[in-house]
């Protein structure tokens, strides 16, 4: 079932953006609704303009094929026991055709009218002397058949017109408010800008240069010991042998013969009493690193949203809001996506898979509970990262970051894709990054 909801899902946005319906089309009654609600005029109008209200129109048109899948389960059922006793019949010898014909004679008059397959006219002509036996029985069959799928596409059609009326009239309720949620998100960018920055960047259209601007990567220097420190620029104590930063309780072991000796010993095991200074100008001072690697033209999208309980609330809107935008920008843009909600386990969801779209409320339900492993998820992202067509993409962390930093190891490898051409983003909705700032490429603050 969930491969033929994927056809529909498919057949669905090839027809929206097309017209047309794709060479493999397979057509049954569920395609030829799906049709007739794709050129209703007004739909017409507005699936070719507004992605929204087409994935809209989408979802609540699979969700209505998913229970008439299930309903047919039982036609499905029926028409192949009918099928199994046609291939028997088709199968058999001629003696045993023999003794199965009164039975299937039997089965196809009550069954079927002599328009759809006329018995009287095979059983006739099979007994005239020198007719062609083998020729008559696979025509029979062959009408058969024919009559068979007619039969339970019928009865597929009736089922369909029964609760046809139903879903068009909760589509009709529904299916307006959700829109009008949808594009509620809309007002969450531009109440806050750097969700809108955070749209343009994803969104970009990367150029094909050996060097783009959006290949550096930023990171901190070492906080380095001052080499002239000043009284306010010290921040503590400590062991060392750097004479410009002794202690004057140090220095004066030199005044005496008696401690000259013990100075020198604690010079030479570097346990000399100094201040630890860094000075303002380095201390946070950056340094960028270019990537020659070339970027794709557009390339995937890896969402990670912070489902843990600390995000309920204001943040789960704007978490959800940018969620959809993003979701639906890589709809238009024909990008994978993927996406991955974490708490005290991660999940993940693979939405380049078609089918996968109308699973994403389901998806995202139950969430926003327990505490954070972002090691976890960040191991999640790398994995994703390794698997096909998903190297060179646009990573999106959305989270509070009231978690430890990754292991040495996580790092070495986000550092290794980082050189591959990948990019790490992070959306702090709290205004907090703790030393994640130092990790991915770019980070923003809601605010």
């Amino acid at each position: 079932m969930e491969n033929r909801l994927e056809e529909y899902d498919s057949y669905f946005d090839y027809y929206a953006e097309h017209g047309t319906m794709p060479h493999e089309f397979q057509r049954d009654v569920l395609t030829d609704y799906m049709l007739d609600v794709l050129n209703e005029p007004s739909n017409k109008q507005l699936c070719s303009n507004d992605i929204v209200w087409r994935e809209s129109i989408k979802k609540a048109l699979l969700d209505f094929f998913e229970q008439m899948l299930l309903s047919f389960k039982n036609i499905n059922r029926q028409k192949q026991q009918e099928l199994k006793l046609l291939q028997q019949f088709e199968d058999a010898d001629i003696d045993e055709k023999r003794e199965m014909w009164s039975n299937v004679v039997k089965f196809i008059k009550s069954t079927y009218t002599a328009s759809q397959v006329n018995m009287a006219a095979y059983s006739y002509q099979l007994g005239l002397e020198g007719s062609n036996k083998d020729v008559l029985f696979g025509m029979m069959c062959d009408d058969w058949r024919k009559a068979c799928n007619q039969r339970f596409e019928e009865a597929k059609q009736e089922h369909l017109n029964k609760y046809r009326q139903q879903f068009e009239t909760s589509m009709h309720d529904h299916g307006s408010s959700d829109y009008e949620s949808i594009m509620s998100t809309q007002k969450v960018l531009v109440k806050f800008p750097v969700l809108k920055e955070i749209m343009n960047l994803m969104g970009r259209e990367k150029e094909n240069h050996e060097e783009e601007r959006d290949s550096t990567i930023t990171r901190y220097k070492p906080q380095l010991l001052s080499r002239q420190p000043s009284f306010e620029e010290v921040e503590g104590i400590e062991e060392g042998n750097n004479l410009s930063a002794v202690l004057p309780s140090e220095i004066a072991l030199l005044s005496d013969t008696e401690t000259e000796t013990l100075f020198y010993h604690k010079f030479a095991a570097k346990q000399l009493q100094m201040f630890s200074c860094r000075p303002k100008s380095e201390s946070r001072e950056k340094s960028t690193e270019k990537h020659s690697t070339p970027r794709l033209n557009k390339g995937p999208i890896i969402l990670s949203i912070d489902t843990s309980g600390s995000m309920q609330g204001r943040n789960l809107n704007y978490a959800t809001s940018l969620m959809m935008q993003i979701l639906l920008m890589a709809k238009r843009q024909k990008r994978r996506c993927f996406l991955i909600t974490f708490s005290v386990r991660a999940r993940s969801i693979d939405l380049s898979r078609p089918g996968n779209w109308r699973l994403l409320d389901k998806f995202m339900a139950g969430s926003f509970t327990g505490g954070t492993d972002g090691e976890q998820m960040l191991s999640a992202i790398i994995s994703t990262l390794n698997s096909d067509n998903f190297s060179m993409a646009d990573a999106l962390i959305i989270s509070d970051f009231e978690f430890p930093v990754p292991s040495f190891s996580t790092r070495n490898k986000i550092i290794a894709e980082q050189q591959k051409g990948t990019r790490f983003y992070g959306l702090g909705v709290t205004g907090r990054f703790g030393d994640y700032n130092t990790i991915l490429d770019r980070m923003w603050a809601l605010r």
